[in-house]
């Protein structure tokens, strides 16, 4: 179903998927009253440009469908994603990209049936959650670096963005699509650093992939033997 003006819409019980073109302020209402189990949900970018100093009710979203299974909230401005998304368990499609988190959630580690992430153009975005391992069923994660594959200028001194990729990435066995990997300087009291040596074992990396090396990147001579690509043999390019 496509909505222009949710302001006094009653949302059918059997209704399942849902793009929404009403303002945020008149957006709330049928999130809270509806009892519709809905199983995809999209709201229109075009609507974002007279609304950015509306905050969407992304929190109203997460409590009240739980039976998502697709979920863009790109072009949203979301600046603090809720806890709550962790409470999705049958997500498989997240769509997170040109939004303004720093952080996300630690829950989003349970949406263990999710197989696709699309975080691309959230540039004040610094770090990935602790466990992002635990997304076992995860195939496809996009990511985006300041200043690659984009048109975005933020200045020679900008420093934000990813500043590593986070610790168990070669233990996602179902990691079909990595856009970019992130090598820089892990600022926590954690031993092991991430190193390109991670990327071993995710053999079944396809397509292309771009390695972005921080300037703050401190490579130890331990690990200097190479060879950390030999088993991707489905990749078809890789860019440093």
């Amino acid at each position: 179903i496509f909505i222009a003006d949710s302001g006094k819409l009653k949302l059918d019980e059997k209704l399942r998927h849902l793009y929404d073109c009403a303002s945020y302020d008149r957006t709330e209402g049928f999130i809270t009253a509806t009892t519709a189990k809905i199983r995809s949900y999209a709201q229109d970018c075009e609507s974002c440009s007279y609304a950015k100093d509306v905050q969407f009710p992304v929190r109203a979203l997460l409590v009240n469908w739980r039976s998502l299974r697709v979920l863009d909230l790109s072009c949203l401005n979301i600046t603090d994603l809720p806890n709550a998304i962790g409470g999705l368990l049958h997500l498989r499609w997240l769509d997170l990209s040109h939004n303004e988190m720093k952080m996300l959630p630690k829950s989003l580690t349970k949406l263990i049936n999710l197989q696709f992430l699309d975080l691309r153009e959230c540039y004040k975005l610094e770090e990935l959650p602790k466990d992002f391992n635990e997304l076992v069923n995860l195939r496809t994660l996009f990511l985006s670096y300041p200043g690659i594959n984009d048109e975005t200028s933020l200045g020679e001194d900008y420093r934000g963005g990813l500043r590593y990729m986070p610790l168990g990435m070669e233990k996602m066995a179902c990691l079909t699509t990595l856009n970019m990997f992130i090598l820089g300087q892990r600022k926590s009291s954690m031993k092991r650093e991430v190193r390109l040596e991670d990327l071993r074992v995710p053999r079944n990396l396809r397509g292309s992939l771009h390695i972005c090396i921080r300037a703050d990147y401190k490579h130890s001579q331990e690990y200097g033997r190479g060879g950390y690509l030999c088993n991707t043999e489905y990749l078809k390019s890789i860019t440093i």
